[in-house]
């Protein structure tokens, strides 16, 4: 800050900081909340990732037909608000997979 130049923390220059930040609450709850191993955890959490690519390169589409932007951005944001409620309705992992799916479609719909 001597120059004039502002200081900037690493969240804002850091993307991937914030998906591991994202990746370890997953973790979290899937071994202490959840009770698996973090291998098992691990491969629930990989899953989880390639079925939010797929929810939301299929819902992306969809947006894109309706050809307005605020009901899809609404929508979405009500989809992604959501999905939270998912992991608590069954102490389960495939609950973190619903999670995943409904996060992915809410994604990509809002794009």
């Amino acid at each position: 800050m001597e120059n004039g130049t502002s200081r900037c923390t690493h969240q804002q220059h850091n993307p991937e900081l914030r998906v591991l930040l994202i990746d370890k609450s997953q973790l979290d709850i899937l071994t202490d909340y959840m009770g698996l191993t973090p291998t098992k955890a691990s491969a629930i959490i990989a899953t989880a990732a390639l079925l939010t690519l797929v929810t939301a390169l299929s819902s992306g589409p969809i947006s894109d037909r309706i050809e307005r932007r605020k009901l899809p951005v609404v929508a979405a944001s009500l989809i992604i608000a959501a999905r939270t409620i998912v992991p608590f309705l069954a102490a389960k992992p495939w609950t973190m997979l619903i999670y995943a799916a409904v996060a992915g479609f809410g994604f990509g719909f809002g794009i």
